[in-house]
């Protein structure tokens, strides 16, 4: 026995997923525009976070990787094409992403990628994220191993569990650490190349014409050069 078909203008969407956007309840500033209240910060306390977040340990772990892998001439020409590429397309994207109040998941899907896209955007993003965050916790737990003598596993704890108040504080808490200690950050970052230019300067040179484990030694060549980008 058949049954009736309900009518046109009864059936339900298949796709709800608009009504979650368009909900104003759900304080998902991903999804659609942010409220200009919530951009309460200046241009250098937004500057000075980003300063913060480039300055991973585990960044100068993976550049001095790159270069003891492909050598000096492979690796400083990938680092440098490699930032160049990433800071003409992070122009845009920063520009509209200001203009705009919009955030990066809105603009994946204002490019293109839909709902379900910039979802799969954001897993990506937080990935990296996770990925990040376990390579500092590392080398901060072996810091810590180095200098207190702190078993590792304990290490790895501490490290996890000192930054969620960081991050429950917001980035407000954020740019005031970061105020206090980056300047301390770039006293023990620049101060071993003082070091070095004032002991031997000569390692500087020798430092250039470095190898690594390149079979080309320290010739450019650029399959080298493409692996290391």
């Amino acid at each position: 026995m058949s049954h009736p078909q309900p009518e046109q203008g009864h059936l339900r969407p298949k796709r709800t997923f608009n009504r979650w956007v368009q909900n104003p309840v759900l304080e998902d500033y991903a999804l659609r525009y942010a409220p200009k209240s919530f951009r309460r910060w200046g241009e250098w306390t937004v500057m000075n976070s980003a300063l913060g977040g480039i300055a991973y340990m585990a960044d100068f772990a993976i550049g001095g990787s790159v270069v003891l892998t492909y050598g000096f001439a492979n690796a400083m020409t990938a680092i440098l094409v490699v930032a160049a590429m990433i800071f003409l397309t992070g122009i845009p994207i920063a520009y509209y992403s200001a203009k705009h109040n919009i955030d990066m998941d809105l603009l994946t899907r204002g490019a293109g990628f839909g709902y379900y896209g910039s979802t799969l955007a954001s897993l990506v993003y937080a990935s990296f994220t996770f990925i990040y965050f376990s390579l500092e916790g590392s080398v901060m737990a072996q810091a810590l191993q180095e200098f207190f003598h702190i078993p590792l596993a304990i290490g790895y704890l501490i490290c996890s569990l000192v930054v969620i108040p960081l991050v429950m504080f917001g980035m407000t808490a954020l740019s005031k650490l970061q105020m206090i200690t980056q300047p301390v950050w770039l006293v023990l970052m620049l101060g071993p190349f003082v070091a070095i230019a004032l002991q031997d300067p000569s390692v500087f040179s020798h430092w250039m014409q470095f190898g690594g484990a390149s079979a080309s030694g320290s010739h450019f060549t650029p399959l080298e050069f493409g692996l290391a980008a």
